[in-house]
Formats: structure tokens, C-alpha cells, sequence
């Protein structure tokens, strides 16, 4: 077993340790979230504006931090719901982030 610099051991990751460090985990530039809007699933890559010209993926949707529901997605946590206005429409859409990849 390891032990901490003042020579106690390590205590043994828990599941609750697990979970609580999942939650603290913020969304960047370059994290693949996925969310829930109204009941579907689906993955985002939170990126640059200069890097929706080249990207690619056929199940990843890249999202500019830039706009706002990329806005509203950055440094956000696993559980947050946010919410945004969608450009040219008026309407409010939200969206829960269930799980953080970076």
C-alpha cells in the first residue's frame, strides 16, 4: 500500500470519490460532452470557430464555444442544465450534460 508524505496510507478510492470527481470536472475546449435535450442523446466537442471548417465526425457534432449553446456548455459540470437563445428564432432551448470526456 502507498503512503502519503507524512507516511499514512493512501485512503482506497471509493465510489463516492469517483462520482464527486466526476462532477468536479469542467468542460474545455476540445471535451466531447454528452447531453440530453428534450429526451435525446447526443455528443458535442466543444471548439475553436477556426476549427469547424476541417472538423469531422460522423456521430460527434462540433459546437463553436463561440455560439451560444457553446457558450453555455463551457466550464460546466456533469448534472448542469443550461440553457440558451437559439440564433434568429427567440427560442429557449435547454440541455443537461450527462458525462464529460477531455
Amino acid at each position: 500500500m502507498e503512503t502519503a508524505p507524512n507516511h499514512e496510507p493512501y485512503p482506497a478510492p471509493t465510489e463516492e470519490l469517483e462520482i464527486a470527481n466526476e462532477k468536479e470536472l469542467q468542460s474545455q475546449v476540445g471535451s466531447i460532452l454528452t447531453v440530453d435535450q428534450d429526451g435525446q442523446q447526443m455528443l458535442f466537442q466543444l471548439v475553436q470557430e477556426t476549427e469547424l471548417e476541417n472538423y469531422t465526425s460522423d456521430d460527434i457534432f462540433a459546437i463553436s464555444i463561440e455560439s451560444p449553446a457553446g457558450d453555455a456548455l463551457l466550464n460546466r459540470s456533469v448534472g448542469e442544465t443550461v440553457e440558451y437563445l437559439v440564433p434568429h428564432s427567440g427560442k429557449t432551448m435547454a440541455m443537461t450534460i450527462i458525462n464529460i470526456t477531455t
